[in-house]
């Protein structure tokens, strides 16, 4: 999303709010500064978390997806400067605090509860007295363009002349290192068990707001 905006308005890209997947805990924000929050569908936001397993401890890589499913979420400092981290090298193996719960100070007992957490707490931007537009991964996939106009016309901003810019490259691609391992299922499938656990775990409340449902 801030690759599309970068190159489709005069709008520029800043690191200043912190890292973008942890919970919100800037201290101000600027009045002229819009903040972008995406969210996506219960079903492939946990199929591509266990495609991606971004800063997760090696032992917990190579799993299965059931297994990942009810797995505590517990991740660590892998990449030096990554997340604005102090110390940089002398962060790496430590817990990434951006993904513990911002109570409690413990990691969510499993992925589905980050989820959770993490979508009540960037929902609740809305009342931060900012400029904050919530969006969702599918729009912004199929209609690209339809989305980042929406955006444009809601805050006043001017969108650039010329062909609209799409990315042909995906981003976030694991690159690091290997994740395939004889237990780690080639496709991420739900069983009917793992249905149902996702079903107990989700906050179905939140999940209507954002117009989502898992069945």
């Amino acid at each position: 999303m801030d690759v599309l905006l970068a190159r489709n308005t005069g709008l520029e890209r800043t690191r200043d709010y912190g890292w973008k997947h942890s919970f919100p805990q800037f201290s101000s924000v600027l009045r002229d500064d819009l903040l972008v929050i995406c969210f996506r569908d219960p079903e492939t936001w946990l199929r591509s978390m266990y495609a991606k397993p971004w800063h997760v401890p090696d032992a917990r890589v190579n799993v299965t997806f059931s297994e990942f499913l009810r797995a505590p979420w517990e991740t660590v400092m892998d990449m030096p400067g990554a997340m604005n981290a102090v110390g940089r090298r002398r962060s790496l193996g430590l817990p990434v605090q951006g993904d513990r719960h911002p109570i409690t100070g413990l990691p969510p007992a499993n992925p589905v509860r980050l989820r959770n957490l993490k979508n009540a707490a960037f929902l609740g931007v809305l009342e931060r007295r900012c400029n904050v537009a919530l969006i969702r991964h599918e729009d912004l996939t199929l209609q690209p363009q339809d989305t980042v106009g929406q955006i444009c016309d809601l805050f006043g901003i001017a969108m650039n002349q010329g062909e609209f810019f799409v990315p042909a490259r995906r981003l976030g691609e694991m690159t690091q290192r290997s994740i395939q391992g004889d237990r780690r299922d080639a496709t991420a499938t739900y069983y009917d068990s793992d249905r149902a656990f996702v079903r107990a775990e989700l906050d179905h409340e939140t999940e209507q707001r954002l117009g989502y449902s898992f069945t």
